[in-house]
C-alpha cells in the first residue's frame, strides 16, 4: 500500500480500524503490534511514516518553516491510525487485564493460534526459500525463544527507568513475536503501566509515552534500512521471531515460582510449558480456540489481499 497525501472518508475509517487492531496487539501479552501490522499490510507504511520525523523536520520547525514541515508528514495515515490505537488501549485495557486474571485458559490458546497463523502469513512474503533463509529463520526463532523465556525482573519505578521502559517496549512492539507488552513483563512494568492506563495516571503515561516516541523514531530508521536493503532476509527473521514467541503463549503451563505484586496478589513469576495430561473438555476447548484464531487470521489476510489487489 502506498500512503497517499489525501484520502477518502472510507480510507480514514479503514486506517482507524487497523490502528484499533494494532492497539489491541500492543496491550495483549504474547501478541505484537508489529505482528498485527504485518497481517494488515501496513507494517512498512508505518515505518516509512515514522521515518518522516527526523532532523530535517526538526530543522524546518526551528527555521519556522512550519508549512513545509507539516506537509512532509502523512497525517492522513498517522492520525486515524494513532486514534484507533489509543482507543483500543484506553477502552480494552481493563478487559484484557480481567481476562488474563480470571480467564487465562480462554485467551492463551486464542493468542497461540493468532501468532501461529500470522507466522504462516508473513512467511509467504518470502519469495524464495534457501539454506541461508532457513538459517535466518532458525536464528530469529532461537532469539525470540530465548527472550520470551527470561524471568521477569523487579525494577525501580523511577522516571528514568519508565522512560527507558517506553523506548524498549516500542522497539519490541515493532518486532513480531517480541511484543511490547511482554517486554513490559520482562522489565517488571506490565501491571504498573496497565494500571496507569486504567486509572488515568497521566504522569506515568506521559513518561512512558515519551520514551516510546524517542525509541520509535530511532528504531524506525534501522528497520527501514533493513527492509530496503535486505527485505527477504528481514522478513525471514521476523517470521522466526513469531515462531519462537509461541513458547510464551503455549496454553498449558506449570507454575514454578510465585510472588506478590504491588497490590498484594499472588502472581506467577516462573513457569514452564507442559503437555496436557489428558484429553478432556478443557483441552478440546483450547484446540477449538486455536483453530478459530487460525481461521480468523487466514480469512482476514485473504480479504485484505483481495482488496489491495
Amino acid at each position: 500500500m502506498v500512503i497517499a497525501k489525501s484520502h477518502s472518508l472510507k480510507s480514514y475509517l479503514v486506517f482507524y480500524v487497523k490502528g484499533f487492531c494494532v492497539g489491541i496487539g500492543n496491550i495483549a501479552p504474547g501478541i505484537s503490534g508489529g505482528t498485527v501490522a504485518l497481517i494488515l499490510g501496513i507494517y512498512e507504511d508505518i515505518i516509512r511514516a515514522v521515518r518522516c520525523f527526523n532532523f530535517k523536520l526538526l530543522k524546518q520547525i526551528l527555521s519556522f518553516k512550519i508549512r513545509e514541515a507539516l506537509a512532509s508528514i502523512p497525517w492522513g495515515f498517522l492520525i486515524p491510525l494513532a486514534l484507533g490505537a489509543l482507543t483500543a488501549i484506553f477502552s480494552i485495557a481493563k478487559l484484557i487485564s480481567w481476562l488474563f486474571e480470571h480467564k487465562p485458559f480462554v485467551i492463551w490458546p486464542f493468542f497461540f493460534g493468532l501468532i501461529f497463523a500470522s507466522a504462516a502469513v508473513v512467511s509467504r512474503r518470502v519469495k524464495k526459500w534457501n539454506g541461508p533463509r532457513f538459517a535466518a529463520l532458525a536464528l530469529g526463532a532461537a532469539g525470540s525463544f530465548f527472550v520470551v523465556g527470561l524471568v521477569p525482573a523487579k525494577t525501580p519505578d523511577t522516571s528514568w527507568f519508565l522512560f527507558l521502559t517506553g523506548a524498549l517496549t516500542i522497539c519490541s512492539s515493532f518486532l513480531p513475536g517480541l511484543s511490547g507488552d511482554f517486554m513490559l513483563v520482562i522489565l517488571g512494568k506490565y501491571r504498573y503501566v496497565l494500571d496507569a492506563v486504567s486509572n488515568l495516571d497521566f504522569h506515568t503515561i506521559f513518561i512512558v509515552a515519551s520514551g516510546c516516541v524517542v525509541g520509535l523514531i530511532a528504531f524506525a530508521r534501522v528497520l527501514e534500512w533493513l527492509l530496503e536493503n535486505y527485505h527477504e532476509v528481514t522478513m525471514t527473521v521476523l517470521t522466526g521471531f513469531m515462531l519462537g514467541s509461541l513458547r510464551r503463549v503455549w496454553p498449558w503451563k506449570e507454575t514454578i515460582a510465585t510472588a506478590l505484586d504491588r497490590h498484594g496478589k499472588i502472581v506467577p513469576v516462573v513457569q514452564k510449558n507442559i503437555w496436557p495430561s489428558e484429553l478432556n473438555g478443557e483441552v478440546l476447548g483450547a484446540a477449538g480456540l486455536i483453530l478459530l484464531a487460525i481461521v480468523l487470521v487466514l480469512v482476514f489476510e485473504y480479504l485484505t489481499r483481495e482488496r489491495s489487489s
